[in-house]
């Protein structure tokens, strides 16, 4: 029985309800689970070689389904540290997601040197397979699926926490 979803910043496609590592229903979804635990195996990589004090606590995610012409409003995951999104099926006609940035950095004489006349977003281009990690405070959004079939990705709120030694 499919999860009748919610409606958060997806336009036209389907999203479920969250799910977390510890939920019933990852056991019904291996490929799911496998997802989950390789994010976390490689951010936690990340974070101890990074910053040395930092882990992941939590990570709870959802499935999204967008057919053609569908797509998500500019948002953010609130209260997240990172966010990661795992491109199940990204047909070739379809976008992935844009990040914006709501500082000043692209007034900045160190934005010029990156010759970009995109300024405050930055498009990601992705293919099927992908994993697409970035910080949790950056608004983004999801262009309209220009393909005739449905690109279809897991999404991921991740908080970290501190190393317990």
């Amino acid at each position: 029985v499919r999860d009748p979803g919610r409606v958060v910043s997806n336009v036209g496609g389907w999203q479920s309800n969250p799910i977390t590592m510890d939920d019933d229903v990852i056991s019904d979804l291996s490929g799911i689970k496998e997802v989950f635990n390789l994010t976390v195996e490689f951010i936690d990589y990340f974070l101890k070689h990074a910053t040395r004090s930092l882990c992941v606590k939590e990570l709870s995610g959802w499935l999204s389904e967008n057919p053609p012409g569908s797509y998500n409003n500019t948002h953010k995951h609130g209260c997240t540290d990172i966010v990661a999104v795992y491109y199940a099926n990204l047909p070739y006609q379809s976008k992935s997601v844009s990040l914006m940035r709501t500082d000043a950095y692209t007034q900045t004489n160190l934005h010029c040197n990156l010759k970009t006349d995109r300024g405050n977003y930055e498009f990601i281009s992705a293919v099927t397979g992908t994993l697409c990690i970035f910080p949790g405070h950056l608004y983004h959004w999801v262009p309209p699926n220009e393909s005739n079939v449905n690109r279809r990705s897991v999404s991921m709120n991740i908080r970290c926490g501190h190393r317990q030694n």
